[in-house]
């Protein structure tokens, strides 16, 4: 296989994966009254990953003006708090309120319904995907320091 062909196959079958995932997730995070992209960043401010609007913009490719409207959306639904640090008046920390939480748990209470049919893949064939996802993931971040 060239490598042509190569990327090719490789575009097809991630294309495939995101339209079949988003059909699977859409619907949940719909019924949340969310976006993907919300969803991303309470999981994000949830886990540490995410603790200011650089970093969702660092994140997700945003320029600040729209990660800083972003979070105002998601304040004003009452999602998440916005809080100017004392040390640098530039930095809005961004903490996740009881609503926010309420969605994501609602998120994988529901994520874990669906998760019935895992116990059907064998452990081998388990680490064999995650073995391959992963590889996946270190060719496609080599290819974008380049």
């Amino acid at each position: 296989m060239d490598n042509v062909d190569f990327k090719s196959e490789i575009w097809s079958i991630m294309y495939i994966m995101k339209s079949k995932v988003q059909k699977l997730i859409d619907p949940l995070i719909q019924a949340e009254g969310l976006t993907m992209i919300q969803v991303h960043i309470l999981f994000g401010i949830c886990c540490g990953k995410i603790t200011n609007v650089g970093s969702i913009c660092r994140e997700f490719g945003l320029n600040q003006g729209n990660g800083s409207t972003l979070c105002k959306n998601m304040e004003k639904d009452g999602l998440i708090i916005r809080d100017r640090s004392k040390e640098d008046e530039r930095v809005v920390k961004l903490s996740i309120t009881d609503e926010g939480m309420r969605r994501i748990k609602n998120l994988k209470d529901t994520a874990t319904k669906l998760d019935a049919d895992y116990h059907l893949i064998s452990p081998e064939r388990r680490k064999k995907i995650l073995e391959g996802l992963q590889e996946l993931a270190a060719v496609i971040e080599e290819f974008s320091i380049n």
